[in-house]
């Protein structure tokens, strides 16, 4: 297993949309929704990236993505960490790596609380 750490910068779509798509086969208005949001997220117009910053976790296994999170740093919530856009293929050891990886992400920044999941559609209800 490989991790890779991607910024709205260098983040890949095509791996998250594939690992969608292969999740979700058999339900294409999922895979449209997901798809759709998670676009619209990594977008630098999307309002989040004016208050803190957006991360995306990738769990590779044999150079396919197999585990995948974005975790958003909110600059006025500086004690919380907020994980989203989580998928699994049902690889075990991906998803304990996944969730290794969004702790550690947490203690390195200090924060005292992770709250998750937070998609766009499902956070708009409950957003400071």
């Amino acid at each position: 297993m490989k991790v890779s750490i991607y910024t709205n910068d260098n983040v890949v779509p095509a791996h998250f949309l594939d690992l969608i798509q292969r999740l979700y086969r058999a339900h294409p208005f999922v895979i449209k929704t997901k798809s759709e949001e998670y676009l619209t997220t990594i977008d630098p117009m999307y309002p989040a990236h004016r208050f803190g910053t957006i991360t995306h976790i990738a769990i590779f296994s044999s150079n396919r993505l197999c585990a995948h999170a974005s975790v958003v740093v909110d600059n006025r919530k500086e004690d919380t960490l907020f994980v989203g856009h989580i998928e699994c293929e049902e690889y075990e050891e991906a998803t304990a790596l996944l969730f290794a990886v969004v702790e550690d992400t947490a203690r390195r920044l200090g924060v005292r609380s992770i709250v998750g999941p937070v998609n766009r559609n499902l956070w708009r209800t409950f957003r400071a």
